[in-house]
């Protein structure tokens, strides 16, 4: 099986490919404060998670007053908002990595924006919009609006104060429903207070045209006190999903929570202080929840039970103080649901050793086939063609490296045949004190599928691991 080995050896693989798609791991910015104060103006920012570099992705000249109006559709490999490129007037547009943009065709001048958008990966991306104010509409693959409908299919869904009430919408795609996010005094669950974040999840036919359970549960940061309001609700650790919420106080609150629909419940992810939060979203690639302090004008990154201010990856991407900004933030996740690479902790103690364990995910269709872990010290982006594949890691010595050392002391488990599911387990494991010089940098690794004859069929997202004292 090591000869499949051979050919990746012996590759030329110096030249880096600049791939003009959306990259796994990028943070993008919905912000009215990038371009100056929280006026009507605003821009898309693309954010490197590890430098905090930040470029303008879209320029806007007119941004939407109702948050959550971002997302990006793995199905279309493209990023769907609603924003404005004149005065006075916001329409939904699909933009692709190189920020070219697409109208599909709904536009207002004034009045209710539109946004919530939640792709489900098949084609279909559920919103809420200002032409049905009452009901969720989703377009199809073909880019035409229907209506989301009740379980008998004839009737809109009917949602308490009407669809207009979300404050946060996601797909989660292990149970096949739209969990909404809604402010404290609003839509509130049966038997449950005015004081806390509602969070609805309504199960979905398995076409996508139907609500078939609508079931509701809460989230209280801060119990006894009201303005809880949900500012981020995405993709999470572990397949579940990661709420941020804001209450607009200093106090060291449970800001932010792992929502498990499967289980009904939301339990604290980390502790924050921070009195301003926009935004937020999970980046699965350092492992940590994003908290975007419009307030301070910087991203803040908090590790599981993590308490305090958080660690500080970018500023200067809004406007400080702008504490009402409209603002969304995202992460470009692994392309399909349970595809990809976890990675659990996120940084090793070089004096004391320790391991990163890594969970690898093809799906069913790679079942059989092969799997191997490659490295960067140096990043993972750009990425490197190889067959057809961009392998998210920029080659270097590290890379070599890596795939001369499959199933050694220090990559294990990294090289074997992926299960009935497509699926493996592996591990880096660094001895205490081995490398001093380590400390301070970041090792990435990506996981590759291969087949018998050793082509690359696939590579997920990559996942970091820092190297502390």
């Amino acid at each position: 099986m090591r000869n499949l080995l051979r050919p990746l050896l012996a590759a030329s693989i110096a030249a880096p490919l600049v791939a003009q798609s959306f990259q796994p791991g990028d943070l993008y910015l919905y912000s009215a404060g990038y371009t100056g104060g929280s006026s009507s103006a605003g821009a898309i920012v693309k954010i490197d998670p590890h430098t905090g570099a930040h470029t303008m992705f879209v320029d806007l000249v007119t941004v939407s007053s109702t948050a959550d109006t971002i997302a990006y559709d793995p199905f279309r490999d493209r990023m769907i908002f609603f924003g404005g490129l004149v005065p006075n007037h916001n329409e939904v547009y699909l933009a692709d990595a190189a920020g070219n943009l697409t109208s599909l065709g709904l536009g207002v001048a004034s009045g209710p924006g539109l946004g919530k958008f939640a792709p489900r990966g098949d084609g279909i991306i559920y919103f809420v919009g200002h032409h049905d104010p009452l009901n969720f509409s989703y377009f199809d693959a073909a880019n035409q609006v229907h209506t989301l409908m009740d379980a008998s299919g004839t009737t809109p869904f009917a949602f308490p104060f009407g669809a207009g009430a979300v404050g946060r919408m996601v797909h989660h795609a292990q149970t096949n429903s739209l969990v909404c996010a809604v402010f404290n005094n609003l839509a509130i669950c049966p038997g449950g207070t005015n004081e806390a974040v509602n969070l609805h999840v309504l199960e979905l036919s398995s076409d996508g045209s139907r609500v078939v359970l609508h079931t509701c549960f809460q989230y209280d940061v801060n119990p006894g006190q009201l303005g809880e309001v949900p500012v981020g609700l995405g993709p999470g650790p572990g397949g579940d999903l990661l709420l941020h919420v804001d209450d607009n106080s200093s106090a060291t609150l449970p800001r932010m929570a792992v929502v498990r629909p499967a289980l009904g419940d939301a339990v604290p992810f980390a502790w924050s202080q921070v009195p301003a939060t926009s935004s937020g979203t999970y980046s699965q690639l350092l492992g940590r929840a994003i908290v975007h302090d419009s307030g301070a004008d910087v991203l803040r990154a908090f590790a599981f039970g993590e308490s305090g201010d958080g660690l500080v990856i970018a500023t200067g991407t809004g406007s400080p103080g702008g504490h009402s900004e409209a603002a969304s933030l995202i992460e470009i996740a692994p392309q399909a649901p349970g595809f990809g690479l976890s990675a659990s902790p996120g940084s090793i103690s070089v004096s004391a050793g320790g391991a990163q364990a890594w969970g690898i995910a093809f799906g069913a269709t790679h079942a059989g086939e092969v799997h191997l872990v490659a490295g960067s010290m140096t990043g993972w982006t750009p990425a490197t063609p190889y067959g057809g594949v961009a392998i998210p890691l920029v080659f270097d010595a590290y890379a070599v490296w890596t795939l001369a050392h499959q199933n050694g002391p220090i990559l294990q488990s990294t090289f074997g045949v992926l299960d009935g599911a497509g699926a493996a387990s592996a591990s880096f494991v660094l001895p205490g004190g081995a490398v001093p010089t380590l400390v301070g940098t970041t090792a990435y690794h990506a996981a590759l599928a291969l087949s018998g004859a050793g082509a690359v069929t696939a590579a997920t997202n990559p996942v970091a691991v820092t190297f502390t004292p």
